[in-house]
């Protein structure tokens, strides 16, 4: 799921989307369950201005940002993706996605010990695919990662496992977007909470 605002004059709505379409609009915006696109295209003919509201933050950005990894202290981003303990665990997804494969530390995929940066990232790949194929959950919430800007330390000019989480997510939600199942992220991180 995805929330947008619609401004124009002293006027402000919102909609949300979930799978690319409308699923829920103040009235003032006059919107049925139509395509994203097509519902910003009918908005912006009708004087609105069209931005997406990112998660917790509230802070607004272009409603067609691009997801992705980012920085976490640079950039907006919809979901935290980096390990437990670096000051953002008040959030739901905090630690999920983190990338379990540390430097200078036996890996628990490959036995070797990795010390340079991004050296994790190829046993990263193995372990989150592998962890998706065996966790229908994991499986989820990654999925429901799709079109999300993804918050790392690393950020989007650096080696980081949100590239490879990003990358997973778009496969994944391939075929499920013509299906039109994908879950929000709040819904699949309140199911993996209730299961563990």
């Amino acid at each position: 799921m995805k929330l947008f605002q619609a401004k124009r004059g002293g006027a402000v709505a919102g909609f949300e989307t979930g799978t690319g379409v409308v699923m829920r609009a103040a009235p003032i915006l006059k919107l049925a369950a139509v395509p994203l696109a097509d519902a910003v295209t009918d908005l912006q003919s009708r004087g609105w201005l069209i931005q997406r509201v990112v998660p917790y933050s509230g802070q607004v950005v272009p409603w067609n940002q691009e997801g992705g990894a980012v920085h976490v202290r640079h950039e907006p981003f919809d979901v935290y993706i980096g390990r437990k303990g670096h000051g953002y665990d008040h959030r739901p997804e905090a630690g999920m996605f983190g990338n379990p494969v540390t430097r200078n530390t036996p890996c628990t995929v490959c036995g070797e010990e990795h010390t340079r940066r991004g050296s994790t990232l190829d046993c990263y790949e193995v372990w989150v695919k592998a962890a998706v194929q065996r966790d229908e959950l994991f499986q989820q919430a990654v999925t429901s990662l799709h079109g999300l800007r993804l918050g790392c330390f690393c950020g989007a000019h650096k080696a980081c496992h949100g590239h490879i989480l990003h990358d997973l997510a778009t496969e994944l939600a391939a075929p499920a977007e013509d299906d039109d199942v994908l879950d929000s992220v709040l819904g699949v991180l309140a199911k993996v909470s209730i299961a563990t």
